[in-house]
């Protein structure tokens, strides 16, 4: 911070830091940086979200209908938002014409999508299974949800993979790096597999294209869920061919 100039900013994560900590000082103090508090919001918290959200796409939530929102999306702002906007449009609501949200409208558009749809989907993409792939992205359009829930649960896998495949290339082998990475042991002979197959550069690419997936579905006129789908086809057919 004394520099007069540097070559990239810096973003430090610190959640065990309190703000009387030194470095949270240094920063306030000094104009080339700055502290800035967030903190996780609580289940009222997030009620309190998905009914603003609504109110402001023209939708008044019935009890308990905030509650179920946050439920199935996980209290994720950015899948609340799509969400409520999918059901505005069901309900033709708008601002100037609000409209009634009831537990029917969620019954009949609202997400329902369970971890174990969203796992067999990435593990089809993760194993280069075109064929199982489409089937199971089907199931995902027939939930009709937002794709961000498991675009960004494939992220998480594709890191995990790609810091166990940093230890490996460092010299450690697959049963010690999948060990220390606590892998499943009905998991570790895919993982093992993945871990053959996705190469550094491969693992990169695939983790850039589907966050970029993720931002085009969340920007304003997009062309919805085929986004998502035609990255992820891509990423299972260039691993299959590896196969």
């Amino acid at each position: 911070m004394a520099a007069e100039r540097v070559g990239n900013p810096v973003v430090a994560i610190a959640p065990t830091v309190k703000s009387t900590a030194k470095i949270v000082k240094l920063a306030i103090d000094s104009p080339r940086a700055m502290a800035f508090a967030c903190y996780a919001p609580t289940a009222q918290d997030a009620e309190r979200l998905a009914t603003t959200i609504a109110g402001e796409n023209g939708l008044r939530p019935a009890p308990g209908v905030a509650r179920r929102l946050v439920d199935t999306t996980g209290g994720d702002r950015a899948v609340i938002s799509r969400e409520i906007e999918k059901l505005a449009l069901y309900l033709d609501a708008a601002p100037d014409r609000p409209a009634d949200l009831d537990h029917h409208a969620l019954d009949a558009v609202g997400a329902d999508l369970g971890d174990a749809e969203m796992s067999r989907a990435i593990d089809a993409v993760i194993e280069g299974r075109v064929d199982d792939l489409g089937a199971e992205l089907a199931v995902l359009e027939e939930a009709g949800t937002s794709p961000i829930p498991w675009l960004r649960q494939l992220v998480r896998r594709l890191i995990a993979l790609a810091d166990m495949r940093g230890e490996i290339d460092r010299g450690d082998s697959v049963d010690a790096v999948m060990k220390r990475h606590r892998v499943f042991f009905k998991e570790e002979a895919s993982t093992a597999r993945s871990l053959r197959r996705w190469t550094p550069v491969m693992l990169a690419t695939a983790i850039q294209r589907v966050r970029t997936a993720e931002r085009a579905i969340m920007a304003s006129g997009n062309a919805g869920g085929v986004v998502a789908e035609a990255a992820v086809v891509a990423l299972s057919q260039a691993i299959a061919r590896r196969n």
